[in-house]
């Protein structure tokens, strides 16, 4: 059955969840699903700069059952990654994040059209 507007993971769900989530890995970056078994489990990721540190806002979503975990987090890799939605100030990324059944599709668009999974992006030598 798939859901037509997202939901959230059973608590019995979500560590299988976090421990699937791989947004830099470009091998295999995609999940099982602990809902539906479909490997369809997807990842994006984005910094967020307040005046007190960097956070990384974390989104996983399978593409088929519409089921979703969100968190946030300092941000500790200390490595640059891609970013589709970067150019987006945070207040129309927040504007976006609103609606949580349109961005999920926005973020499968982009999947669709290989902008996701991000990628690391490698730094100048100088």
């Amino acid at each position: 059955m798939k859901l037509t507007k997202a939901s959230i993971f059973s608590k019995d769900q979500e560590q299988s969840v976090v421990d699937q989530s791989r947004f830099l890995d470009e091998v295999d970056n995609q999940g099982i699903c602990p809902a539906c078994g479909k490997k369809t489990l997807r990842t994006y990721a984005y910094i967020h700069e307040s005046r007190l540190r960097k956070s990384l806002v974390t989104y996983v979503w399978c593409a088929s059952c519409r089921r979703m975990k969100s968190w946030f987090g300092a941000f500790t890799l200390g490595i640059e990654f891609t970013d589709p939605l970067a150019h987006y100030s945070s207040a129309a990324r927040t504007d976006m994040e609103r609606d949580i059944d349109t961005f999920l599709r926005r973020l499968d668009h982009l999947w669709d059209r290989g902008e996701l999974p991000q990628t690391k992006v490698a730094k100048n030598k100088r």
